[in-house]
């Protein structure tokens, strides 16, 4: 018979990925977490199906707005793997999340190497013009002049890229209007991620440096 997911397998699973992962935090059962600047990285083990089953996640979450819930931004979902407290089962996929990812999920993190990176991950997001407004965000945050004229015109280029944006009437115009287009905002942006940490109950996380 299959193992299924109770309240006591899923605190042992997420200890055991938390042993793989010993610069996140737990954040509730079946769910990683650390703050990294204005993001929060997770990792979001799904139960599915009729539970016997559970699907890694990799996500990461824009604390410079205002939001009720941690949303679930730029992810990578891996396979389904079975209910299980033996860690074999599942070290194949924390490889993978390792080796795919484009933020680190551990220590300090190089402001300009992430965006580097998350240029990089452009081509295979499935929602690009989130990914773009992760990194207008970023720079905004980060007060830095040179990084922001660089997003900002990278990414007012990139999203004549983005069909979700494209397809919709006046969608483009709207997206452009609703992002930072300068660094006025810097201070708020700090000031919001500080309230949403707050609110999000995220304060006593690990907390990494972003450096730039």
């Amino acid at each position: 018979m299959k193992s299924k997911l109770t309240p006591s397998m899923k605190n042992k699973i997420t200890k055991g990925w938390n042993t793989h992962f010993p610069g996140m935090g737990i954040y509730k059962p079946m769910w990683l977490m650390n703050i990294c600047g204005p993001l929060a990285v997770g990792i979001l083990l799904q139960d599915k199906y009729d539970k016997t089953v559970y699907t890694p996640l990799l996500h990461i979450h824009n604390l410079c707005l205002d939001f009720s819930a941690v949303s679930l931004g730029v992810s990578i979902e891996t396979e389904n793997i079975p209910v299980s407290d033996d860690e074999e089962v599942y070290t194949g996929c924390i490889s993978k999340l390792k080796k795919e990812t484009y933020i680190p999920l551990e220590g300090t993190i190089d402001l300009n190497g992430l965006l580097m990176s998350m240029k990089a991950y452009f081509s295979k997001a499935w929602y690009k013009s989130e990914l773009l407004s992760y990194m207008i965000y970023l720079a905004a945050w980060s007060g830095a002049g040179s990084v922001f004229e660089d997003i900002y015109s990278y990414v007012t280029e990139k999203i004549e890229d983005c069909n979700e944006i494209m397809q919709l009437r006046n969608r483009k115009e709207k997206w452009l209007s609703s992002i930072p287009h300068d660094l006025s905002c810097t201070d708020t942006l700090r000031k919001k991620v500080k309230e949403q940490e707050d609110k999000l109950k995220l304060a006593d996380l690990p907390h990494r440096e972003m450096i730039f």
